[in-house]
């Protein structure tokens, strides 16, 4: 049995959580480290109590005694949102860092250092940015996914043309480019089903599953989880087109979304887009629910976090 140490985020959504989830579908022997991103503290899962906080002296002398009873791990993988752990590489055979964050800039990276064995990317597009800052680890493309126990373990949806939002967008609203798209199409005349609040990953995905469209809008340009999650929930997705989701359409020919230009200021790609399946859904639902039908078990084979948790002992050549 595999031996994962893994340094994630202290938030049960979102992939930091998902992966974890992954690696336990595996039944890796998985051993997490929740890091608070707010103070310098952490909560050791599972192999000491729970709702204890350790500064990072103590853990280092927990993470001795941790090693002391179960041996050395096999891998130490830390993902993106962790700042800079300390370094307890020498309490794992192999280590990897996951930056799949588009968020993450050239000087947080260097922060890191080069003691990486393995970076994984999730846009290939930053795969020469990411060698130049990690010259001597192994660079690889991992894509984020979906949560197999949020889509797949529950009642299959409905059809798109049965449910009860024509689109719907999940991500936040912020403020900046989304606010105005998202008025833009408003002022098209589109109904978008938006959320409020904070959702739990169950709440999130069952709104998803009520969506016959779901929009994304990214941050950053990037391949974000929003179209894997959207597939999984059976939706039609509609996302803005950049090299990257080009490149995982052509390489995955069972995924269906299309795509609008997000890169300039006008909307007026996107209503296009979204009027024409509209239209498809009045006048031939049948093949859209198809069409959202192959994609999500598309994702189901191919794109769940456990593919990817099972791709990163893959090429750490742990499995």
């Amino acid at each position: 049995m595999v031996k994962v140490l893994l340094y994630r985020t202290m938030e049960n959504v979102d992939a930091d959580y998902y992966i974890s989830s992954g690696f336990e579908s595996l039944e890796c022997e998985l051993q997490a480290v929740c890091v608070n991103r707010l103070r310098p503290s952490y909560i050791l899962a599972k192999k000491i109590p729970m709702g204890r906080y350790y500064n990072s002296y103590q853990l280092r002398q927990e993470g001795k005694v941790l090693r002391s009873k179960i041996g050395k791990f096999d891998l130490l993988l830390v993902t993106d949102h962790i700042d800079q752990p300390f370094d307890m590489s020498d309490i794992a055979t192999k280590t990897a860092y996951w930056a799949y964050g588009p968020m993450n800039s050239g000087r947080h990276y260097k922060r890191l250092g080069d003691r990486f064995e393995y970076v994984f990317v999730n846009s290939p597009s930053k795969v020469p940015a990411i060698r130049e800052l990690f010259p001597s680890a192994t660079v690889r493309v991992i894509y984020l996914g979906a949560p197999e126990h949020v889509y797949f373990t529950g009642p299959a949806p409905k059809p798109v043309a049965e449910r009860p939002y024509t689109i719907g967008f999940m991500g936040l609203r912020k403020t900046g480019k989304r606010v105005k798209w998202l008025k833009a199409l408003q002022d098209a005349g589109f109904q978008v089903k938006t959320r409020d609040n904070v959702l739990t990953t169950a709440e999130y995905g069952r709104m998803l599953m009520d969506c016959s469209i779901s929009l994304n809008l990214s941050e950053n340009n990037e391949i974000n989880a929003l179209p894997f999650e959207s597939m999984a929930a059976g939706c039609i997705s509609v996302t803005d087109s950049n090299p990257d989701m080009e490149l995982l359409l052509k390489q995955s020919p069972g995924l269906f979304a299309r795509t609008f230009d997000y890169a300039r200021e006008d909307p007026g790609d996107c209503i296009r887009v979204l009027r024409e399946l509209v239209g498809q859904l009045k006048s031939n639902p049948q093949e859209l629910s198809h069409r959202a039908q192959l994609a999500r078990e598309e994702i189901r084979k191919d794109h769940l976090f456990s593919n990817r948790a099972a791709q990163i002992l893959k090429e750490t050549k742990l499995a």
